[in-house]
């Protein structure tokens, strides 16, 4: 049986999950280490059976920018400043933005 070390901390969070999964540890574990699998499993992109193979020349044409009118982009909303996004004082906006910034950063 392989032996596997962990902190006290790690211990009674574990311990926690799986008494609300109602579960044994080692049921908990297993079943995490099974989703965990299927994560990576499922970031390994396999070509499916209907996949449409590109030309390098199809790929041009699809990213190839497409200008747009003056009325096209006020319809879609892509000019205006601060004041139309709701901001009275852009530099507490951005002070803002970088204290939310900083508390998200952390939060698991």
């Amino acid at each position: 049986m392989t032996k596997l070390e962990i902190s006290s901390q790690a211990a009674k969070k574990l311990k926690e999950a799986s008494e609300m999964a109602q579960k044994t540890i080692d049921e908990f574990i297993l079943s995490f280490v099974d989703s965990y699998v299927a994560t990576i499993d499922s970031d390994v992109q396999t070509p499916l059976e209907n996949d449409v193979a590109w030309t390098e020349e199809e790929v041009q044409e699809l990213i190839k920018p497409v200008p747009l009118t003056g009325k096209e982009m006020v319809e879609g909303g892509f000019v205006g400043g601060w004041e139309d996004k709701g901001i009275s004082d852009p530099v507490a906006f951005l002070e803002q933005q970088r204290v939310n910034r900083k508390w998200n950063k952390f939060s698991w």
